[in-house]
C-alpha cells in the first residue's frame, strides 16, 4: 500500500521539492498521510497531502498548481490554507492538497499546535521521494508512540476551542483508528462537547460519515455517555429513558445503539449466516450515494433514527408496555428534517427516509412462515434499491429487541430469512420481464384520458405479469378492463 500512495503522490512532491528550492522556503509534509503510511492503513478518499511552508502559502500554492493547471481556492482565511485539486496522469480522481502557512517558530512549533499527536508529524518532500522519510521524520508529540499504543491524545489545551469540528473528529479518529483517549484528552472533550455548536455542519457530517464507515457501535454509545446527541442530534437525546416494555429489554436509545452494534456483528462474515452472495453485499454497501461516501453510511443513519418516532407517538397498552403506531412515519419526517440538518445529499436523505419508513415491513413478511408471492413483489417494488438496506436494518433492530431472553430458534429463523432474501436482491433469478402493454396502447384501447389511472392500471398489470397471472398482451388488455369495472384504479 505505501509504495502504491508514493507513486501515487510522486510526482506532486516532486514538484514541491522544487518550488521550495526556487522560493527558498521551507516545505513540510505534515499530518494524517505520514500516519496512515506508518499505520499501513489506506488512506480515506479522496487522497489528501498537507503541506506546511513558509514565505507565504499562497505564492507557494500557485507555483505548485502551474504544474498541475490547478488554482488555488482558501478553504480557511485565518489559518491561510488554500486547497490545490492535482490531477496526475492515469488517475482519475485529484489529489487534494492543502498548503498551510508555517509557523514562524518553526516546525516543532507548528505541529504542536495540531490537532492530535498522532497526525503531528512532518517529513520534507525531498525525503517523501528519496523514500528516506521513514528516518527523517519530525515527532516532537510522541506521535509514534502514541500510535503503537494505540492513544488518542490532544496536542495541546486549546486543541478543540480553536477548531470545534475536531470534538467530532476525535471522535471519527477513535473509531477509525481503534484508538483510546488518553484520560486528559477524555477530560478535556467532556467539557468541550457544546463547541459542536459552533462547527459547520458540512465539516461535522463529513466526520460522521468516517465514524460510520468504520465499527462505530462502541464510539457511538461513548458519544451518547457523553451527551454529544444533545448538542449534534436532540431528537435522539429524546429517546433517552423512553421505556418500551413488552419485548424490548432496553430504551429507546439504548436499543437503537445495540442495534447499530447488530448491524456491525451481522455484517463482519454474513456467509455465516447464510448470505451466499457476501461480496456482492460488500459492493452494494460500498456503492457511493455521494462522491467517496458510500451506501453503508447512509444505512447506518437509517438504523442510528429508525426509533427517532417513538417518543412522539408512545401511548400506554398496558401497566408495563407501551406502544408506538405509527412510529415510522413520523420518524421518517423527523428524519428527513435532521438530515437537512446535517447537510446530507438529496439521495442519502431518500435513502434514510426510506430506511426509517420501511423498516417494519420486512417482519410484517416474516409473520408468515411462507409469505405470498404477492407480498414478496409489492415489499421489492415499494424497497427498490433499497431492499438490502431494509432487510438489515429490521434483523439489526430485531436482533437488538429482545437481547439475552430471545428465542435462538426464532433469531435462526429471522436470518436464513433474511438470508434468502437477500441472496434473491442481490443476484436475481431472472431480469424483470418486459411490459406486456404501455401506456399509449391502454389509453387508446380503453378510452381513457392521460392521467394518475392509467399509471395505476400499469403498475397492476405489472405486478399481474411478474406473478405470472397474464403473459400476453390480450391477457393484459382484459385484465385492464377488469380494473377498470370494478373500480380497483
Amino acid at each position: 500500500m505505501s509504495i502504491e500512495i508514493h507513486t501515487k503522490i510522486e510526482p506532486v512532491l516532486k514538484r514541491a521539492a522544487a518550488v521550495s528550492r526556487e522560493r527558498a522556503a521551507e516545505c513540510y509534509v505534515v499530518g494524517g498521510l505520514l500516519r496512515d503510511l506508518l499505520l499501513q492503513r489506506t488512506p480515506h478518499p479522496p487522497l489528501n497531502v498537507d503541506l506546511a511552508v513558509s514565505g507565504g502559502p499562497e505564492g507557494f500554492a500557485r507555483s505548485l498548481g502551474e504544474a498541475f493547471d490547478a488554482r488555488p481556492i482558501c478553504i480557511h482565511k485565518e489559518h491561510q490554507t488554500f486547497r490545490l485539486a492535482c490531477y496526475v496522469p492515469q488517475q482519475e480522481d485529484p489529489i487534494l492538497v492543502d498548503i498551510t502557512a508555517l509557523h514562524p517558530d518553526g516546525i516543532d512549533e507548528d505541529l504542536s499546535r495540531r490537532d492530535f499527536t498522532v497526525n503531528a508529524l512532518a517529513t520534507t518532500p525531498q525525503a517523501f521521494v528519496q523514500g528516506t522519510w521513514p528516518e527523517e521524520l519530525w515527532d516532537p508529540c510522541g506521535s509514534k508512540r502514541d500510535l503503537l499504543y494505540k492513544t488518542l491524545r490532544v496536542c495541546n489545551d486549546k486543541a478543540f476551542e480553536d477548531d470545534p469540528v475536531r470534538v467530532m473528529r476525535a471522535f471519527s479518529f477513535r473509531a477509525a483508528l481503534s484508538t483510546e483517549f488518553d484520560t486528559d484528552t477524555c477530560e478535556l472533550l467532556g467539557k468541550s462537547i457544546t463547541l459542536l455548536d459552533q462547527a459547520a455542519p458540512e465539516r461535522v457530517q463529513a466526520e460522521m460519515g468516517r465514524l460510520l464507515e468504520a465499527q462505530a457501535s462502541h464510539t457511538l454509545q461513548l458519544m451518547s455517555d457523553m451527551g454529544v446527541w444533545k448538542v449534534l442530534c436532540p431528537e435522539l437525546e429524546a429517546c433517552r429513558g423512553v421505556e418500551q416494555g413488552g419485548w424490548h429489554h432496553l430504551d429507546v436509545l439504548d436499543h437503537t445503539i445495540e442495534a447499530m452494534r447488530q448491524l456491525e456483528l451481522l455484517l463482519e462474515n454474513p456467509s455465516r449466516w447464510g448470505v451466499k452472495e457476501s461480496e456482492a453485499l460488500r459492493k452494494y454497501l460500498q456503492e457511493p450515494l455521494v462522491r467517496h461516501r458510500p451506501r453503508l453510511v447512509a444505512l447506518k443513519i437509517g438504523v442510528l433514527l429508525h426509533d427517532i418516532g417513538k417518543p412522539a407517538t408512545r401511548v400506554p397498552m398496558t401497566e408495563t408496555r407501551w406502544g408506538f403506531t405509527g412510529h415510522e412515519r413520523v420518524g421518517q419526517e423527523m428524519a428527513d428534517e435532521i438530515c437537512r440538518r446535517w447537510r446530507l445529499s438529496n439521495r442519502e436523505r431518500d435513502v434514510v427516509g426510506s430506511i426509517v419508513k420501511f423498516h417494519l415491513r420486512p417482519g410484517f413478511l416474516t409473520r408468515e412462515e411462507n409469505p405470498s408471492d404477492r407480498a414478496l413483489f409489492r415489499f421489492r417494488r415499494d424497497t427498490a434499491e433499497e431492499e438490502g438496506s431494509m432487510l438489515l436494518c429490521w434483523l439489526a433492530d430485531k436482533s437488538a429487541t429482545t437481547g439475552p431472553i430471545r428465542d435462538p430458534k426464532e433469531h435462526d429463523r429471522d436470518t436464513q430469512y433474511v438470508a434468502a432474501c437477500l441472496n434473491h436482491f442481490l443476484n436475481p433469478p431472472e431480469p424483470p420481464p418486459e411490459p406486456l402493454m404501455d401506456g399509449k396502447t391502454l389509453i387508446v384501447e380503453l378510452g381513457l384520458e392521460p392521467g394518475p389511472k392509467v399509471g395505476k392500471i400499469l403498475e397492476a398489470l405489472h405486478e399481474s405479469q411478474s406473478l405470472g397471472e397474464i403473459s400476453t398482451p390480450a391477457e393484459a388488455l382484459a385484465r385492464a378492463k377488469e380494473l377498470l369495472k370494478s373500480d380497483l384504479c
